[in-house]
C-alpha cells in the first residue's frame, strides 16, 4: 500500500525518489496463520492475550 501511495505522489512530482522498508511476517496471512500484532504492538501483558507485551523487542529490531 505504501509503495502505491509513493508512486502516485512521485507521478505528480509531489515526492522525491525514496526507498520504502517494511517489516512483514513472510506470508499473506489468512485466518489460519498466526498474527503477531498482539505481540509486536502491545507494551505490556494484557489479560487474555497470551503473546502480548513484546513491543520493546519489536521496536529494538
Amino acid at each position: 500500500m505504501a509503495t502505491s501511495i509513493v508512486r502516485y505522489l512521485q507521478y505528480g512530482k509531489e515526492a522525491p525518489d525514496l526507498i520504502i522498508v517494511g517489516i512483514g511476517y513472510g506470508t499473506m496471512m489468512d485466518d489460519k496463520e498466526q498474527n503477531f500484532r498482539e505481540r509486536d504492538y502491545t507494551f505490556s501483558k494484557i489479560e487474555g492475550l497470551e503473546q502480548s507485551g513484546g513491543s520493546d523487542k519489536f521496536l529494538s529490531f
